[in-house]
């Protein structure tokens, strides 16, 4: 009979603690948008506008950075016809 009993204990695991954070995380914010729903209703509008801000400003630097590593490239690449002929004699 113990040995069922072993068995059946196997069955279940230690849940670790990050598994809480998002029933616990839902609950709250179940609670607020309870408590002051046309609050909780423009937060999803503010989080829009603060990711929309955040991704152009990475864009812009992405786009600055690509621009700036091409130039520095073909700086280094453009070969004047005179040093190609000076090479070639």
């Amino acid at each position: 009979r113990r040995a069922g009993r072993r068995k059946d204990r196997r069955k279940y695991s230690a849940v670790p603690f990050i598994m809480f954070i998002m029933p616990v995380t839902l609950l709250v914010v179940g609670l607020a948008v309870l408590v002051n729903p046309f609050d909780a209703a423009t937060i999803p509008f503010l989080l829009l506008g603060i990711g929309a801000v955040v991704g152009g400003v990475s864009d812009l630097v992405s786009s600055l950075f690509i621009i700036y590593s091409r130039r520095r490239t073909s700086e280094d690449v453009i070969i004047s016809i005179d040093d190609i002929n000076r090479d070639a004699e």
